[in-house]
This record gives structure tokens, C-alpha cells and sequence, in this order.
């Protein structure tokens, strides 16, 4: 248990530094290996699509997706199936290269009002080939609706 403890705060002291070191650069950070857009197809569905750098890959797992400023849900998370992986941190998991559509169901049985709009903040975490992992990022995706979008 020792082992597994001391492992655990190397590989995170580990992500920390390399995340200070490429923070450092004004040119690689996260943002320049996955860039993530979205697409509201009606007000409670919801596309999102990250492109993945052909040096990375996304974990499965790290995706966490909740709105923001308002009484809305996500009602249902729908992710494709992923590649198997052996990871040197986390053992197997499942991984996402070069691209992923992940499908939201939004819920509104909560709303009171019409929402205007909606934000989701939209969380992943990745590694590159070479070793370098970055930190759980997060992104906000901001959707107005027009009127008579439904």
C-alpha cells in the first residue's frame, strides 16, 4: 500500500512539474493538443467534439461535464466505445485518439423560465506519447438560443 501511495504523489508531482515547465512556454500547453468545440443540435441535445493532436490522447474516464448557472442537467452522457490502453499511471484504460464526439442530454424538467442559453463546462485530462501529462483542464462552452429554437 506504501508503494502504491508513494507512486501515486510521484506521478502527480510528476504531472505538476511538467505542467509548470510547458506552462512556461508560451507556445505548448494543453490548448495547443486538444481543442474542443460544440454543437447544440436542439436545446437538449448537445455535440461535443475534441480534435486530438496525433501525438496525444485523452482518457475516458477524466470526462466530466456538468452546466453552469442554471437549474439545467446533464441528463445523459453517450461515449463511444474507446481504444484499449496500458497506461504506465493508471493500468488499462481507455483512451481517445485524434478525434471524440461525445453526445449531451440536456434536461430542463427543472427550468422555470425560458433559459436563454446554456453553459456547460466540459473537464478532460491527457497525456502525449512522449510522457508528458497534463493536469484535468477545463473548458466552457457558452450557446445562446435564438428564438424559436427548440
Amino acid at each position: 500500500m506504501k508503494l502504491k501511495v508513494s507512486f501515486a504523489v510521484s506521478f502527480w508531482v510528476c504531472c505538476l512539474f511538467a505542467s509548470v515547465c510547458v506552462a512556461g512556454q508560451n507556445t505548448i500547453n494543453h490548448k495547443n493538443f486538444y481543442q474542443l468545440t460544440g454543437d447544440l443540435l436542439n436545446t437538449k441535445m448537445l455535440v461535443l467534439t475534441y480534435d486530438i493532436d496525433k501525438c496525444c490522447y485523452l482518457y475516458k474516464e477524466a470526462f466530466k461535464f456538468e452546466v453552469k448557472d442554471s437549474e439545467a442537467v446533464i441528463g445523459s452522457v453517450l461515449l463511444p466505445e474507446g481504444q484499449k490502453h496500458k497506461d504506465d499511471y493508471f493500468g488499462d484504460v481507455e483512451i481517445y485518439r485524434e478525434q471524440v464526439k461525445i453526445t449531451l442530454a440536456i434536461d430542463y424538467s427543472r427550468v422555470l423560465a425560458n433559459p436563454g442559453s446554456l453553459i456547460v463546462k466540459a473537464r478532460h485530462q491527457g497525456c502525449s506519447d512522449e510522457g508528458v501529462c497534463f493536469l484535468p483542464a477545463d473548458n466552457l462552452l457558452d450557446f445562446a438560443f435564438f428564438p424559436g429554437f427548440k
